[in-house]
C-alpha cells in the first residue's frame, strides 16, 4: 500500500486498533527476490505507521514479526525467550527485524502505541499451498473427499 492510499484510508477509518500481517512471508521467495521482498515487507509497514502518525495517533498497532528473526539458535538458548539475541539468517528475517526496529523508533520518537510479536507458524483459510500446514491440510482434504465419493 502506497503512502497516499494508506494515509487516506487511515484518515477515513480512524481505527482504534490495527493488526499488521501484510507481508511477503516466504523465506524461499525472499532468497529468490531479496530486494523486492525487503522493500515490500518494510515499506508497507512504514507507510502504515507513518499514516498512523499523521492521521490517527490514538490507534494501537500490533506488528506481527517472525521467529525467523532469531535465526539459527544454539541448543543452550532453547526454549527461546525474547531476550535471546536476534540473528536473522535470510532476507525475510532481516526485513522483519527492520520492521521491529521501525516500530521501536516510531513508538519512542513519535509516542505511537506499537506492540511487536515474533510469532512462529500462522495458518488459515486461503494460505498458499507452498506452506507446510496448508499443503498437509489440502492433501488430507483430497483423501477424505476421494473416500467419500467411493
Amino acid at each position: 500500500m502506497d503512502i497516499p492510499n494508506a494515509q487516506s484510508l487511515i484518515s477515513e477509518i480512524q481505527p482504534d486498533y490495527l493488526v499488521h500481517l501484510a507481508a511477503q512471508s516466504s523465506v524461499a521467495e525472499s532468497w529468490e527476490s531479496p530486494i523486492s521482498s525487503f522493500l515490500n515487507n518494510t515499506n508497507i509497514f512504514l507507510n502504515i505507521i507513518d499514516s498512523i502518525r499523521l492521521e490517527c495517533q490514538h490507534c494501537r498497532v500490533l506488528s506481527i514479526g517472525s521467529s525467523e528473526q532469531y535465526g539459527v539458535v544454539a541448543e543452550d538458548d532453547l526454549p527461546l525467550k525474547e531476550s535471546v539475541n536476534q540473528n536473522p539468517s535470510n532476507p525475510y528475517a532481516v526485513a522483519r527485524l527492520s520492521q521491529e526496529y521501525l516500530a521501536k523508533i516510531y513508538a519512542n520518537g513519535y509516542k505511537l502505541d506499537i506492540c511487536c510479536t515474533r510469532s512462529f507458524n500462522h495458518c488459515g483459510p486461503g494460505q498458499n499451498e507452498k506452506f507446510v500446514v496448508s499443503a498437509i491440510v489440502r492433501q488430507f482434504a483430497e483423501i477424505v473427499l476421494e473416500k467419500k465419493s467411493l
